[in-house]
């Protein structure tokens, strides 16, 4: 029997899905993506995989369950540096990888004391760029071995008219 798994990589904006095979290990998806070309030319043993939202990094013998792993996030880097701007001060906490921008929203909203009713999204390279994806993780943000990313944290603006 066979379930999709939702994988992030690192450095990349798309999510892909995978059929997982039964008893399937972390190593022996991060080899298989590595043969298929998903993942660049580095060892397997290089990667990690992370589960998103959790600080929970998986061993290499770990057999991956759809149910408790269906979101998960494979990368080089162990933690991301993720430094947030808003109003012109800075904020910068590690995150894991599978970190997704929500989670850092709601740290940064906690951070800098804005309302809970404030809804707010991250911008990438200005405070005037589109909206990120809450549900993108931090890790497709970076390219090892630089391991950090910067946010501009602003209001969601919607423009009427």
């Amino acid at each position: 029997m066979k379930n999709k798994i939702h994988v992030h990589i690192g450095g990349q904006k798309e999510v892909c899905g995978f059929e997982l095979a039964e008893n399937e290990t972390v190593g022996s998806l991060i080899t298989r993506l590595c043969k298929e070309g998903h993942l660049k030319e580095f060892k397997p043993e290089e990667w990690c995989i992370c589960v998103e939202d959790s600080d929970e990094e998986l061993a290499h013998d770990c057999r991956l369950e759809h149910g408790k792993h269906h979101r998960i996030h494979i990368c080089r880097c162990k933690k991301v540096e993720v430094s947030v701007i808003f109003n012109g001060v800075t904020k910068t906490h590690p995150f894991p990888p599978g970190t997704t921008l929500r989670k850092v929203i709601e740290w940064a909203r906690d951070k800098f004391g804005v309302d809970k009713k404030e809804k707010l999204v991250l911008r990438l390279g200005s405070t005037e760029s589109e909206p990120l994806d809450p549900d993108s993780h931090v890790g497709s943000y970076v390219h090892h071995p630089h391991c950090e990313v910067t946010f501009y944290l602003t209001p969601k603006i919607k423009i009427e008219g």
